[in-house]
Parts: C-alpha cells; structure tokens; sequence
C-alpha cells in the first residue's frame, strides 16, 4: 500500500508510479491524454511481485498547467522514495563529525534543466551544493551531490529511524528524493 498526505490543502489529485520507471501506473492512464487521469485518493494498494525500485506520487491542483511543445500538462509537485542516497545512514547522537552527504541521482525521466541545486533542503534545513571535484553539482548531468549539517538533523528529528526528504527545485515546484537514516 503506498499513501500520501499533501503539504498543501489546495493538493487534492494524486497519480502512482508504482516502480520509479516515469510511467504513471495509477490511476490507469488509458485514454488521459498530457493532462494524464486522476484519482482523488491519497492511497494506491498494489502487490509487489519483485521488490520496487521506487514509488513516486504527484499531486496536483486541477488547475495549474504547463504547455510544452504545445501540449498541456498538469503541473504540481512530485516525490519519490528513491534518488536519494544520504552518507553515513546511521550515527549516534553524540558523534563528533557533523557533515552529510546526500547523493541525488536525477531520475532519466526528468529533464536535468528544469532542476536548479539552490534553495536545496533536507527536511526543512538547508543542503548545500558540492561545488569541488568529481562529486560538483553539474559536473555529471544526472547526479549531484549535498552536503547538511548532521547536528542539525539529529536535533530535528532525534533518535529513531526515520524517512528523510530532500527537496530539489523543480519546474517552479519540488522534486523531492528520500532516503533513510537510523539516529541512535
């Protein structure tokens, strides 16, 4: 079963793509042509046959669109349990080091262009881009590199093992990747 809950009350569509491949899986698309069909519930429930790379949802207000190469699409923010890897994944709430490294693949599906790194966030704190070496945001055009105040996180969100969200612009709206991380 994947659920959702939107940020915005204004977000009242939903559409799955039940394993991170960039087709919209549910509602059944038949027949939706660029603006794509729509369900009103924030729950698909699908069987799993192989484990999933990933689920993304995207939300969507009935109403903001986008034309490109002149057909319409429908414009709202979309987030997936993947594309994120953050480093280390695990700690304890008294280590010494206080630097994260996230990993964000940018899916083949999306157009690296419409992506900008800055303003970057990883749960409402601020991502940095990398900007040296081999790992520095554009430098390949399908994965960039974060790095976050570890400390910070660990006093957000304290111990436990939690989902974390890192929120790339997109298009005027949010890419958001996850990862998760263990605080002991």
């Amino acid at each position: 079963m994947v659920m959702v809950a939107a940020a915005s009350p204004d977000i009242v569509f939903f559409r799955f793509d039940l394993d991170g491949d960039g087709v919209w899986d549910h509602p059944d698309q038949t027949g939706g042509g660029s603006l794509g069909i729509w369900t009103l519930e924030g729950v698909a429930v699908h069987r799993f046959a192989t484990p999933s790379r990933g689920v993304c949802v995207q939300g969507w207000d009935g109403v903001s669109t986008v034309r490109v190469r002149g057909e319409w699409f429908a414009r709202g923010p979309l987030g997936c349990n993947a594309f994120a890897e953050i480093t280390p994944d695990a700690w304890s709430r008294n280590s010494w080091d206080r630097t994260l490294c996230i990993r964000f693949q940018i899916p083949p599906w999306l157009n690296p262009a419409e992506l900008s790194p800055v303003p970057t966030d990883l749960e409402g704190l601020r991502a940095s881009p990398w900007p040296f070496g081999d790992c520095a945001v554009g430098r390949w055009p399908r994965e960039w590199v974060f790095l976050a105040d570890r400390a910070e996180l660990t006093r957000l969100l304290g111990p436990g093992t939690h989902w974390v969200h890192l929120a790339v612009p997109w298009a005027g709206m949010a890419f958001t990747a996850a990862d998760t991380v263990t605080i002991r």
